[in-house]
């Protein structure tokens, strides 16, 4: 049976939906074996439909003795199974690798009654798109557009901990919901309902967020979760929602990703025990054990511990371990055992801080400026997404700027006129600090539409003013970056550059230009409210228009409050030159 129990008019008739899910409850059992091949066709509605005949004969107040209970073998296994108890609502943070994880992902854990104790054990209840391409202009286009089912999964926590923790990289936060036994027992029937069907998914809207969402309203009707989102449903902001939510959240807790773990494990070594547990690395499963019969045993311990966790990490996560990792492993746990010293517990706090500790995911922006060509304008900025290396870091990855939809439009005085400065469809930095122990590829990627100033289209009288100034394009590069300064709060980066552009703005019959260079960017802090950022790209171009484009910057932000910035910034773009400053707000 589908979902809709009237067929398609169930989809916009209630009542029609009410009279056929009745009718359907009170039919005769169906015959055949439950757990054939065509379960849905041998399975009594009211097996299928847990929640809904549950809500309604107690609604409608149907007496038991006029409507039996149908006996439901497969739904009582598949709940018996979860043993439902309690429910969190699991972050994991962002994984710009991943274009559907690009913004994080959240999901929910229950947890089980039957009495285990480890929330590895749990299962989760999971919504995500059935990609089935490999193409990334396809799948742009079909998660934007919908193009991909949505559908819901149940599976043991223990895997997405594995998927998300130790492959991925990423952090996870919990956030243990106040839910009652029977509100729980409500959503998993829900979500026992919803495995055969699925929805259109919408990478900016319909997404994983918005319809676990839907299932937390399901548990407790008196919660108002998705009501204030629209087109834009970003996982930071439904947890800020959850949060809202007075009562709703009964605790949080965090758990670092293997990483992170990993990270920290080797802050606390000194250059000397970093390079012993590297040893332990070279070594491989029969070379001599490091010289570290000096260090004192419980200092020797945190080196075997640092080096075990870069062993799983470099190699114990495939989907198959070698045979030579299983040996070193064992090398290592053998040598630790030796010490005879109890674990050496080592604080560790998660690389990004909690999602709600970080700003509003929209920004809105209104800037004031002076060109060397132009004079005076305005411009208004409206940002949908979602983060920059100039917007205060906590909660964001500090090492990357993710934007999508940023859209710039000026007012020039001198014309009068207004039009389009700049919008981002994408703008993607992931800058990854050289490690020894992390090898990681810093990379960036662009498309939108810009100005191409660097061609003196803002001069007074010139051919290409306005609107002729506009070009669409993409950028594409990578390289490598670094930290330095105190504390290591200072990023730089440099990456190698290709840079495509078509549109009015270029000379030749085809108005277009390829080309290859350079780009470099320093970022740093100086105190917890003051921010700058600066740098320059120089591209070459072989193709099409070949007027060579140097472009450079520096900016400064600085947070008055919390949700609101104010920045002041140079920009160079051939001999074009401008000052501006602005104030920003996220909401």
């Amino acid at each position: 049976m589908g979902f809709f129990l009237a067929g398609p008019p169930g989809r916009r008739d209630p009542a029609a939906e009410l009279m056929a899910t009745i009718g359907a409850f009170f039919a005769p059992a169906p015959t055949g074996d439950p757990r054939g091949p065509d379960t849905a066709t041998h399975q009594h509605a009211q097996c299928a439909f847990p929640a809904r005949y549950s809500w309604l004969k107690q609604a409608l107040g149907i007496d038991s003795l006029r409507l039996p209970d149908q006996p439901c073998p497969l739904y009582d296994e598949w709940r018996g199974g979860i043993a439902p108890q309690a429910v969190t609502l699991a972050y994991a943070t962002a994984f710009l690798n991943s274009p559907a994880s690009m913004y994080g992902h959240t999901f929910l854990r229950v947890s089980r009654a039957t009495g285990e104790g480890n929330p590895l054990l749990d299962y989760i209840i999971n919504f995500a798109a059935d990609v089935d391409t490999n193409n990334g202009l396809v799948y742009a286009v079909k998660g934007v557009s919908g193009g991909f089912r949505g559908l819901y999964y149940v599976l043991p926590y223990y895997l997405k901990v594995q998927e998300y923790s130790n492959m991925e990289s990423r952090d996870l936060f919990e956030y243990e919901l106040s839910l009652s036994r029977e509100q729980v027992e409500r959503m998993v029937a829900h979500t026992w309902e919803m495995r055969n069907t699925h929805f259109d998914y919408y990478f900016f809207s319909r997404n994983c967020s918005y319809q676990l969402l839907t299932l937390l309203e399901v548990a407790d009707p008196n919660l108002h979760l998705i009501d204030g989102f629209g087109a834009r449903v970003i996982p930071a902001d439904t947890v800020r929602a959850v949060l809202a939510q007075p009562g709703l959240v009964r605790r949080v807790r965090s758990r670092p990703s293997l990483r992170t773990v990993m990270a920290r494990r080797k802050s606390v070594l000194t250059r000397r025990e970093i390079r012993v547990a590297e040893g332990w690395m070279a070594a491989g499963i029969n070379g001599p054990a490091p010289a570290a019969a000096d260090l004192p045993k419980n200092r020797h311990a945190l080196v075997l511990d640092a080096a075990y966790d870069f062993a799983r990490y470099k190699d114990g996560f495939r989907a198959e371990p070698t045979d030579d990792f299983k040996k070193r492993e064992r090398r290592l746990l053998l040598a630790r055992g030796r010490l005879g010293v109890p674990p050496q517990d080592v604080v560790t706090l998660p690389a990004i801080a909690a999602p709600e500790k970080g700003h509003a995911t929209l920004r809105l922006g209104l800037m004031g400026g002076f060109s060397n060509q132009g004079g005076l304008f305005e411009t208004l900025a409206v940002r949908g997404a979602l983060h920059d290396y100039l917007d205060s870091g906590a909660g964001y990855a500090e090492d990357a700027t993710l934007e999508m939809a940023h859209l710039r439009l000026r007012f020039d005085n001198d014309t009068r006129a207004l039009r389009l400065d700049k919008i981002d469809v994408v703008n993607i930095v992931s800058a990854a600090p050289l490690d020894s122990w992390i090898h990681s590829f810093s990379w960036k990627a662009w498309i939108g539409a810009d100005n191409a100033r660097e061609l003196g289209c803002e001069r007074p009288h010139s051919d290409r003013a306005g609107w002729r100034c506009l070009y669409g394009g993409f950028t594409t590069g990578g390289g490598f970056a670094a930290r330095t300064g105190a504390r290591e709060r200072a990023l730089f980066y440099l990456l190698a550059t290709t840079d495509v552009g078509a549109g009015p703005a270029f000379a030749g019959p085809y108005s277009y230009r390829v080309g290859a260079g350079g780009e470099a960017g320093f970022v740093g802090e100086v105190g917890a409210r003051w921010r700058f950022e600066m740098g320059s790209r120089y591209i070459y171009y072989f193709l099409g228009d070949r007027t060579r484009a140097l472009r450079g910057y520096v900016t400064q932000a600085f947070s008055l409050a919390r949700g609101i910035d104010v920045r002041f910034g140079a920009n160079i773009a051939g001999t074009y030159a401008e000052i501006t400053a602005g104030l920003f707000g996220y909401l």
